[in-house]
């Protein structure tokens, strides 16, 4: 009785791991990266116009204009564009109610809607759409369209109001 209770506990543990390449299940969250390229620095900060200012965060790097924004998981693009306030926007489908929210770039650099990507491929350049001379990117992580606390290789990041900050480093290599 013992060793069948052992081996089903070793079953049900080999049922969760999901080994590298292979798709998690559809509820588990992706291991999202930081939506810059591999080793950039970027300074990350929340302010109370947020409508959840702990789960959604600006990032600006002095000068952040025309730096190329990337895909932090892969996914589809659900949606590319202007929202009807004149803030330009892009929404990465990754399944399981999971998708990430760029907002800000530069109207001519969106991906389209409909596009497939992987994990680092360009989304657009961060601008000032919707924010005239406030050069950043705005970013959220979703579950179910509601904006949840970032994590970025697994790592809970901080939240500090802006003109404070904190810095990341990405590692989406």
């Amino acid at each position: 009785m013992k060793a069948r209770v052992i081996t089903l506990l070793f079953g049900l543990l080999a049922a969760l791991v999901v080994a590298p390449g292979a798709q998690a299940s559809p509820d588990a969250r992706p291991v999202f990266q930081m939506p810059f390229g591999c080793t950039e620095i970027w300074r990350a900060y929340t302010h109370t116009g947020h409508t959840f200012p702990q789960a959604q965060i600006d990032m600006g790097q002095p000068p952040s204009q025309g730096k190329a924004v990337i895909a932090s998981y892969a996914g589809r693009v659900t949606g590319s564009g202007i929202y009807n306030d004149g803030v330009s926007f892009v929404l990465i489908d990754h399944g399981g109610g999971w998708s990430t929210r760029y907002l800000h770039m530069q109207r001519g650099s969106l991906i389209a809607a409909g596009t497939t990507v992987a994990r680092g491929t360009r989304v657009g350049l961060v601008g000032d759409v919707g924010s005239p001379g406030a050069f950043h990117l705005h970013y959220e992580q979703r579950l179910n369209d509601r904006p949840v606390p970032i994590l970025w290789n697994n790592s809970a990041i901080g939240y500090v109001n802006y003109p404070n900050f904190l810095t990341y480093q990405s590692r989406n290599c």
